[in-house]
């Protein structure tokens, strides 16, 4: 009976190599290499095998290597093989290789597999010489410098340097040609010291031949030179045309063009020696605590240094635009230069620059509204209306003053609008008809020079009472942004136009539109009688104007009568003196203008009317030729007559005329000289 036993992959493969030994619990080989070992040296001898039979005990093995690992596998059997180093190997560049060695066989249940970790260290060999940073070397020696010890004074730091490491890499400093009573050296370190006072009269140039030479066995050395110039001592600072501070304050305008130049500086050096006489320039921009602009903003300035020529030592520091300036996000710049000279020890000076950004006019003013819409309830506001307006302007100073003005070809007579943008609505005129809209065209302008800039916006006031559907206006305010025209020749524009909104940009259905005595016009023959309506009302203006024209002729030629003499049927005698009689008297007045006068019929209503907004008791304040007092006047009126004269500083009024006809019974002076005397009423305006 013949039995035979079938094979199982239940061997590994076994790897030996040659002369190392194999640590058994990390599986690793550990080589030491000197850096000298030369190209195709043997490393170490591998041998594989596998106990298991036919395709179970073929072995296949490889080494994960990289292209750039200075080391190569021979295969020489099939089970045989060496490591040998294929380029040589450097300490300093690479000190490790970390290598792993496959083998596995072939079994077609479960294959096996073994490796080996194959650690190889680098020995450093001393193959590296002490090397200068530079072989010939040119040092300075101040002349005149006192020896206060025995050790001298230090002049100059010798440096090398030696790739290899431990005693292959220490370095000894040495002299060679040395004159122990000039120089010496700390051979450790390499500081050299000089010995003695130099006189740069009598020797201006010493040279010196220096070593560095290593501790490795055998030692390597290498060899540079020193020369030593001797040179003046560096006795002056750079000086520079500035105050005794070196604070320099410039200015320049926002949005200068490139290349405008903001200021000149120029700096000098009076030392001999040309060394100490070289100028360097160092600059450095402070932010200030609000704008960090170093870091948020590109700095638009540039700064260039040029000498006036090869041979003198002064040098220029010229500062010029190298971008763009706006003074609304940073008004001002600081400035650090600081000028220093090439002498040993060096000397410098600091010089601190503010440049201050001038305002242009560059911004209009921006009305600051929530709405253009203003409703007004005549039943709520029964005598004035009053709101403020506000505008900003980001420019300074007189640029962004901003003042406001109506067009007085869109201003009805009981709307007023002051410079400071208080906006007054008198709602009990009679000139008002209830749900009505009035569009106000309201110019904002600034003081810039040479040319101010303005704007127009629309204000649309709505007047309405109680009877009014406010809900409908606001649901029915349908005003298109987009579909404006502004029809205001009451003004010339400046720089730019802002547009609000206009009466096109309204629907003509709109309840804004639809007054109440006023219905829509759909029809040829509604048109032909507004056009009729229209042509007489034309015919009336021009027939009142006319008569108005004669009326003025016919009192102008009255007046030129009479303005030699007073009126002395009231009492009036040359010297200007008012005695008073029991008759109604009246005073005749330098002539004074007025701008606008209130075509009213009764004299107590517009009188009233000028004093709405005060609600103080009426004042009279009449310019003459003379200044008269009247004991008539009683403590109170004259209090109101100084309260409101602080109140309206900048308005004064004027009296538009006098006669026997203002005579108001809620008007009387005081009785004087046992007189009874009514007074004068007189009608005033603001100018």
């Amino acid at each position: 009976v013949s039995i035979h036993i079938i094979d199982e992959n239940d061997n590994a493969p076994i790897i030996d190599i040659y002369p190392h030994d194999i640590e058994p619990d990390t599986n690793t080989v550990k080589l030491y290499l000197n850096e000298s070992l030369p190209i195709n040296s043997l490393i170490l001898s591998l041998s594989i095998i596998d106990r298991d039979s036919g395709d179970n005990g073929r072995v296949t093995w490889k080494l994960n290597e990289s292209l750039l690992i200075p080391f190569e596998l021979i295969r020489l059997t099939e089970n045989t093989g060496e490591l040998r180093t294929k380029n040589f190997l450097d300490y300093e560049l690479t000190s490790e290789y970390n290598l792993t060695l496959e083998a596995y066989d072939h079994g077609r249940s479960l294959p096996k597999l073994t490796y080996l970790n194959i650690h190889i260290i680098i020995l450093d060999e001393n193959d590296n010489k002490p090397k200068f940073e530079d072989n010939h070397i040119i040092a300075t020696i101040n002349e005149h410098v006192k020896i206060n010890n025995l050790y001298g004074y230090e002049i100059f730091h010798l440096h090398a340097y030696d790739y290899d490491q431990g005693l292959n890499g220490e370095i000894i400093y040495s002299i060679i040609n040395n004159n122990e009573k000039i120089f010496q050296i700390d051979s450790n370190t390499g500081i050299i010291r000089a010995m003695i006072e130099f006189d740069r009269k009598q020797q201006d140039t010493y040279v010196i031949q220096v070593e560095a030479r290593d501790k490795g066995i055998p030692s390597l050395s290498s060899r540079g030179t020193i020369t030593f110039r001797i040179i003046s001592q560096n006795e002056y600072s750079p000086v520079c045309n500035t105050n005794s501070h070196n604070n320099i304050s410039w200015s320049i305008m926002e949005n200068s063009e490139y290349g405008t130049l903001i200021g000149i500086i120029s700096c000098r050096d009076d030392d001999i020696d040309e060394q100490n006489r070289q100028i360097s320039v160092y600059s450095h921009w402070f932010p200030d605590e609000k704008n960090d602009y170093q870091n948020q903003y590109k700095i638009p300035f540039d700064i260039i240094t040029k000498k006036s020529n090869a041979s003198e030592s002064t040098v220029f520091i010229i500062l010029s635009v190298n971008g763009s300036i706006d003074r609304e996000i940073i008004s001002f710049y600081k400035l650090l230069l600081i000028v220093s000279d090439h002498g040993n020890p060096p000397q410098s000076i600091n010089i601190s620059i503010e440049i201050k950004i001038l305002d242009e006019n560059d911004h209009c003013p921006k009305l600051h509204i929530d709405s253009s819409l203003i409703m007004i309830n005549r039943d709520i506001t029964k005598k004035n209306f009053l709101i403020n307006l506000i505008a900003f302007d980001n420019d300074t100073n007189s640029n962004g003053n901003v003042t406001f003005e109506l067009s007085p070809s869109t201003a009805p007579l009981f709307i007023n609008l002051y410079s400071n943008g208080t906006l007054i609505v008198q709602t009990d005129s009679n000139l008002i008809n209830d749900d009505s809209l009035i569009l106000l065209y309201v110019q904002i302008r600034d003081h810039g020079q040479p040319i101010p800039c303005r704007i127009v916006e629309t204000l649309r006031l709505f007047i309405g009472s109680n009877k009014t559907n406010w809900l409908n206006i606001i649901k029915n305010n349908n005003f298109d942004d987009r579909s404006l025209n502004l029809d205001n020749d009451g003004f010339q524009q400046g720089k730019r136009m802002a547009h609000a909104y206009s009466i096109s940009s309204t629907s003509i259905s709109s309840p804004l539109f639809q007054y109440p005595s006023m219905p829509l016009l759909s029809t040829r023959k509604h048109i032909f009688a507004v056009f009729i309506g229209s042509s007489i009302l034309m015919f009336i203006v021009i027939l009142t104007m006319v008569l108005c024209f004669i009326d003025c002729i016919h009192k102008n030629t009255k007046q030129k009568n009479h303005k030699l003499s007073m009126m002395k049927t009231n009492g009036v005698n040359k010297h200007n003196s008012i005695p008073l009689t029991k008759e109604k008297h009246s005073l005749t007045l330098l002539p004074m203008t007025t701008k606008n006068v209130y075509k009213d019929n009764s004299s107590k209503n517009h009188y009233k009317s000028l004093i709405s907004t005060t609600k103080l008791k009426p004042i009279i304040a009449i310019s003459s030729s003379n200044s008269h007092s009247s004991s008539s006047i009683d403590s109170t009126t004259r209090a109101n007559t100084a309260h409101n004269r602080a109140m309206t500083n900048t308005y004064t009024y004027v009296a538009l005329n006098t006669s026997e006809d203002l005579m108001p019974a809620d008007f009387d002076d005081h009785i004087n000289n046992n007189v009874d005397n009514k007074g004068i009423e007189l009608m005033m305006t603001t100018v």
